[in-house]
């Protein structure tokens, strides 16, 4: 599954360069992180998927300056 995650993350990058609305280019960071979640009712659970929530606020703080160049 993890291959099947950074597969759909670089085509879904790919789609949103070619992507351009009115002159302006989408930037998006993606976030990936590889383990074993478990799957419960359409849904996912675990440490992993605890872990990617984390990557992805980091990334998000990032992006709006909040956290310093260590980050």
């Amino acid at each position: 599954r993890a291959e099947d995650a950074a597969d759909s993350a670089v085509r879904a990058q790919r789609r949103l360069d070619e992507m351009v609305h009115e002159g302006v280019a989408l930037r998006v960071r993606m976030g990936l992180h590889t383990g074993n979640a478990e799957e419960r009712d359409d849904d996912y659970f675990g440490p992993v998927v605890n872990l990617a929530a984390r990557t992805m606020g980091a990334a998000r703080r990032a992006r709006n300056g909040e956290l310093g160049p260590a980050a």
